[in-house]
């Protein structure tokens, strides 16, 4: 399949490498470069890392740490092969354009016996573009601090530990969300019992046993690899990535028939998060495939103040053990225009937008960068605090949802289905301090890159509400 990249400046005479493929592979065994650090090989696809090069970086031994904790902890990496576009004459690549050939359409009306010219047949292309996006985020710690001071008095070792934790957890969940969402944008999705939207989705709308034999059907109709075979279903099985939530309400519908992956997946085997298997589908479930507070609302309330980094936490002891809270500097409770709707123990969005894009008016959008799921630990006339405190800025008219929350289930059986186009690849940078005191140092990572659907018809996503837990809130003996 070649591959073209635009560079800034070029204009329609845009560069076109090839880069190597394979006729066939698994889900178990994405696309890869035979050396993917050697960039004399040209683009190709690679679905380890997004780190190509590492030798080139500033700082290779965090980018190195941040990347096995991306391989460790990512959801999606397995399945989201990623094809990367590589720079020409120190330009970057605004844009990937793939081009594919459809499969040819037998013919097969006879011919006259002494017939010596045959209607020929006929062969076209596909193509679809990726225009990259940048991302970043960045950590910013004082040198009183403890990780920043660990940095200082030992060095470059210091650096491991904030690495492996706030920079890895926001890259990690940063792209697995990334790809969540491409994989919502394919087409082929609906709700159980035929929901029209999120809006009309409502509790009991739990997930059903007989709707993976209904993919499996849709699937087989559209040649997907793993759903085809001379006997059925019974080569290969489908992967299928879905919530906590849909693994608990398949359990309680298929009892024993639900098999651990225990028992049938030997632990070299076993994919990232894999709870088990049922009808010949293998389930990965994890709770950031939640799309929280999405569905219809039942309380909305909007906040009267700017809040910002540190605002928002209690300051009592949540579950009677946690202090979560700063004492001073910050606000430690948020005022919005009613508090009447929201009890403690609920699972709330604070989301700075709105959106009447999935059926819910004025909803939660799941694609919102900045939104985030807190805890309500405790409620003051129209003042509400949190199991933690905010990490961001929310302005003054930003909102508190409490909504239906919606469970999607992905079913996945084919590859490439999302793919990931790199125009710069992720890289890492440690910022000296440059404020007057060399108090505040800052950990940073980026890169220009791009999720988007590339085989709709490989996947099939089920959308469904989903048993919630109760969140520890306890009972009265």
């Amino acid at each position: 399949m070649p591959t073209t990249y635009t560079y800034p400046g070029t204009g329609t005479g845009a560069t076109s490498h090839p880069y190597p493929t394979r006729a066939e592979h698994s889900i178990a065994e994405p696309f890869t470069l035979a050396d993917p650090l050697d960039a004399a090989q040209g683009p190709g696809a690679y679905s380890d890392n997004m780190w190509y090069q590492l030798q080139s970086l500033k700082d290779p031994i965090i980018a190195m740490n941040l990347q096995e904790r991306f391989q460790t902890l990512s959801l999606y990496r397995q399945f989201v092969p990623t094809q990367v576009a590589m720079t020409q004459d120190g330009h970057i690549a605004e844009s990937m354009t793939f081009q594919g050939i459809f499969a040819m359409e037998p013919q097969i009306d006879p011919v006259g016996t002494r017939q010596i010219w045959f209607p020929s047949n006929y062969v076209d292309t596909w193509k679809q573009s990726i225009s990259f996006e940048f991302y970043a985020d960045k950590v910013a710690l004082h040198r009183y601090d403890d990780r920043v001071q660990a940095y200082r008095f030992r060095g470059q070792a210091g650096l491991i530990p904030i690495a492996r934790t706030l920079l890895s957890e926001s890259m990690v969940i940063g792209l697995d969300l990334l790809a969540r969402n491409a994989f919502y944008d394919g087409q082929r999705k609906h709700f159980i019992n035929d929901r029209a939207n999120f809006g009309a989705v409502v509790a009991g709308d739990k997930y059903v046993l007989t709707e993976a034999q209904k993919v499996w059907l849709d699937l087989t109709y559209e040649d997907v690899p793993l759903a085809m075979s001379p006997t059925g279903n019974g080569v290969g099985t489908m992967i299928a990535i879905t919530t906590p939530s849909v693994i608990h309400d398949i359990k309680s519908s298929a009892g024993t028939d639900f098999i651990t992956a225990d028992l049938y997946a030997r632990p070299e085997l076993r994919l990232r998060y894999e709870v088990g298997m049922y009808d010949n589908v293998r389930y990965i479930a994890a709770r950031r495939n939640v799309l929280w507070n999405c569905g219809t609302v039942v309380h909305q309330a909007v906040t009267q103040l700017d809040y910002g980094p540190g605002d928002g936490a209690w300051t009592g002891l949540v579950d009677g053990v946690y202090q979560v809270g700063q004492t001073s500097g910050v606000s430690n409770w948020i005022e919005v225009d009613d508090a009447s709707g929201f009890t403690v123990n609920d699972m709330v969005t604070v989301h700075q937008t709105r959106t009447n894009a999935y059926g819910v008016t004025n909803g939660v959008d799941y694609k919102e960068g900045t939104a985030r799921l807190r805890k309500i630990v405790a409620i003051v006339g129209n003042t509400i605090a949190f199991n933690m405190p905010l990490f961001h800025e929310f302005p003054a008219g930003s909102f508190i949802t409490l909504a239906q929350s919606i469970h999607p289930t992905t079913y996945i059986a084919g590859p490439m289905g999302v793919v990931n186009g790199v125009g710069e690849p992720i890289g890492v940078e440690v910022r000296e301090p440059i404020d007057d005191a060399g108090a505040i140092w800052r950990f940073v990572w980026m890169g220009r890159f791009k999720y988007q659907v590339m085989r709709p018809e490989v996947f099939r996503i089920v959308n469904s509400a989903g048993t919630l837990p109760r969140w520890g809130a306890g009972y009265s003996p």
